[in-house]
């Protein structure tokens, strides 16, 4: 379970934004990761306990399905573990639960300026740390920055169907 929860933490971004906003369609569709053009997640995976046995199990590069809908976005994972999708509310008001890594987490998600973000916290060994979330799309290039305490890692995907 802690590389399904890895893998989340790399390819998602929990979203929810106020009624007043939408989510861009540029959004939707399918992405993959670029290894190449992303930091090295290693030292935030060292922080959440993440053994090197279980990363080396990890994609090189992980796939995602963003879907965008009335009042959701929904997130697909295709990983080593399996299938799996989560829907979050875009109302903006109510925040999202969930676990990172063995750790949980509860974020409050907006639209700003055509950016997700979710901020909150995030448990990692037993203590409560910041976690910030930003997805951006330009074209057909997605950037999600997570920062957890003083550790940041951004993570590029490329636009590959959608």
């Amino acid at each position: 379970m802690p590389l399904l929860l890895m893998l989340m933490l790399f390819s998602q971004t929990p979203a929810s934004v106020p009624s007043s906003e939408a989510v861009p369609s540029t959004f939707a569709g399918t992405w993959e990761l670029d290894p190449r053009a992303s930091d090295d997640p290693g030292p935030l995976l060292d922080a959440f306990g993440v053994p090197k046995l279980l990363r080396r199990l990890a994609p090189e590069k992980p796939v995602q399905k963003l879907a965008v809908s009335e009042g959701t976005l929904t997130v697909t994972h295709d990983g080593p573990m399996g299938k799996r999708a989560e829907t979050f509310s875009l109302d903006g008001n109510r925040p999202t639960r969930g676990e990172l890594l063995g750790g949980a987490f509860e974020v409050v998600n907006s639209l700003e300026n055509g950016t997700v973000v979710s901020r909150g916290s995030v448990q990692v060994n037993g203590r409560a740390e910041r976690l910030v979330l930003r997805r951006t799309v330009e074209g057909a290039v997605m950037t999600v920055e997570v920062t957890v305490g003083e550790l940041h890692v951004k993570r590029v995907f490329r636009r590959v169907k959608g």
